[in-house]
């Protein structure tokens, strides 16, 4: 490990049990920062070292005798060093008696919502994640090296210094609850009253999931140490192939079947059984592990045919088939599982009905925990290949109106889920009949959640020139497939029924409709509106609400 002495200002490098007590900085690159070949033939007075300086002289404050600053405390033109620091970085961090972050962007101590601290770019970087969350002690400052607060383990507080505690009781003091507001990241894990292996994949891949990083394999080599993981550096490999091997490391190690809830709240897309990005994760935080019953655990790895794991599975209609997860949604791990939808991957054949991957348009599903009565304990081949899916004619589009998008409204389920054939998070749902399936291949049924409103069940039924839709108001206990569970994919007891109507309203909204445009080609257009009921035209008057 290459240190910088905070008096003579001089690298030296050390090895293992003779590494000295040091301080880490953590901040964002600008681009003039120093280089390790640059470094030497630099003064310590030179304007690209200001942030250095003031690193060493914050140390010498604190008595302690050593930084490291990762932009020339590493040659980053030797492959092999490179690659070791960053297996190492996690625990470097760790090990460091305390992380100084520097803020550029913050020129005050304020750190009330709206203020610059909630809003730098400190909080949007890959890298700085495991430097938030891996040392004892991390102090923040402002751009004039002013001391905003600290975010602090319990576990090291009784051991603080007078200053640091006279810190902790200032006007800022601990600002575990504030990151927790800005990162998502609980209080408990950043001051490691609950160890960070208590967390879930996925909630770890939520932390994630709105950080960037400049260099597109970074966004996985930064979540090295989130996970314990080791593994070499192939830049150049890109970003979703570098996310690929860190997934299946992950895999390889541990038992949590969270990895694979990616998509949930998201909408539906057409990928294989693993994640493109920690983006995919971005609403996974509540997401938890859970055994199903005795003998829950099993054993999977990761093999040339995919992802071999022997979970139960319950059989559908139209060639989707559902394997049951061991995750749950925080709060319901005895009530709950996670399902995932399944068909024949691009690759297989007829033949191999055991090699499955993730369902065209499928998304994440959960559903009461009564489905492991009917479901059978199998030996799958999780492909991360795409799903085979050929389209006929006849295409449904549903447009969600405003005021649904800016309610959250999202679709939570979708059957038959190979039937969709594209929709962004916040565009239209194209809904395509999907030839020689077992079910009527010309309508689809999908649930709508938000997590703030009512969540809705939507049946529309096309064919060329013709297309009802129906609608009708459910709660989050009720699973679409349940209402498809002992039907075989009867259109009629699907639409049928008192309970779905042209019009739904819901509360706080307004009453919600549909209108139905048949193009010239066949295709048909579903748009989806909403009426203000009279007693929300009153609630939005002007001095009513």
């Amino acid at each position: 490990m290459r240190l910088l002495n905070v008096d003579t200002f001089k690298l030296e490098d050390f090895y293992d049990q003779d590494i000295p007590r040091y301080a880490i900085l953590s901040h964002t690159w600008t681009k003039d920062e120093v280089t390790f070949q640059e470094f030497p033939t630099l003064a310590r007075n030179d304007p690209r070292l200001a942030k250095a300086d003031g690193c060493c002289s914050r140390a010498g404050r604190d008595r302690i005798p050593y930084v490291w600053i990762d932009t020339f405390c590493i040659d980053k033109s030797s492959s092999a060093e490179l690659s070791e620091a960053i297996n190492s970085m996690y625990r470097w961090y760790r090990q460091s008696e305390i992380c100084y972050v520097y803020l550029t962007d913050v020129h005050d101590d304020s750190t009330s919502p709206g203020s610059s601290f909630w809003t730098s770019r400190w909080f949007t970087r890959g890298w700085t994640l495991q430097e938030l969350v891996a040392p004892f002690i991390v102090e923040f400052f402002d751009s004039s090296w002013r001391s905003i607060g600290l975010k602090c383990e319990n576990r090291v507080i009784p051991a603080l210094g007078d200053g640091f505690r006279r810190k902790l009781g200032g006007m800022n003091g601990d600002l575990s609850e504030t990151i927790m507001q800005i990162t998502g990241i609980a209080s408990s894990i950043l001051r490691r009253s609950e160890p960070m292996q208590s967390t879930s994949v996925a909630e770890r891949m939520g932390w994630a999931s709105r950080r960037k990083t400049t260099r597109s394999e970074d966004m996985a080599y930064s979540l090295f140490g989130i996970f314990g993981i080791n593994m070499p550096l192939l830049y150049g490999e890109g970003g979703q192939r570098a996310f690929f091997r860190l997934q299946e490391e992950i895999i390889r190690q541990t038992h949590d079947h969270t990895i694979f809830s990616w998509g949930y709240g998201l909408g539906p897309t057409h990928e294989g059984v693993l994640a493109r990005s920690p983006q995919s994760f971005a609403h996974c935080g509540n997401i938890v592990s859970r055994l199903l019953g005795k003998g829950g655990r099993s054993h999977y790895t990761v093999t040339n045919l995919g992802v071999q794991i022997q979970v139960p599975v319950v059989y559908g209609d139209a060639g989707t088939h559902y394997a049951l997860f061991n995750a749950a949604r925080r709060g319901a791990a005895g009530k709950e599982l996670m399902a995932i939808p399944l068909s024949r991957g691009a690759d297989a054949d007829e033949k191999d009905d055991d090699i499955l991957t993730r369902a065209a348009g499928s998304i994440p599903l959960f559903l009461p925990e009564t489905w492991l009565d009917n479901a059978t304990k199998q030996q799958l081949y999780l492909s991360n290949l795409v799903a085979k899916v050929s389209f006929s004619k006849n295409v449904c589009t549903i447009h969600l109106p405003p005021e649904l998008i800016q309610a959250g409204y999202r679709p939570a389920e979708i059957y038959p889920p190979h039937a969709l054939m594209d929709g962004a998070e916040e565009g239209p749902i194209r809904m395509g009949s999907v030839p020689g399936t077992a079910i009527n291949d010309s309508w689809a049924l999908l649930k709508f959640e938000s997590p703030t409103h009512p969540p809705f069940q939507l049946s529309a039924v096309y064919r060329k020139h013709r297309c009802t839709c129906t609608m009708r108001q459910v709660t989050e206990a009720d699973v679409l497939l349940a209402t498809l569970k002992y039907s075989a994919g009867s259109e009629g007891a699907i639409s049928d029924g008192p309970s779905w109507r042209e019009q739904a309203e819901l509360d706080r909204i307004g009453v919600l409709s549909v209108s139905v445009k048949y193009l010239e080609n066949g295709d048909t257009t579903c748009r989806l509106r909403v009426r203000a009921t009279r007693s929300e035209r009153r609630r939005s008057a002007p001095g009513l609400a």
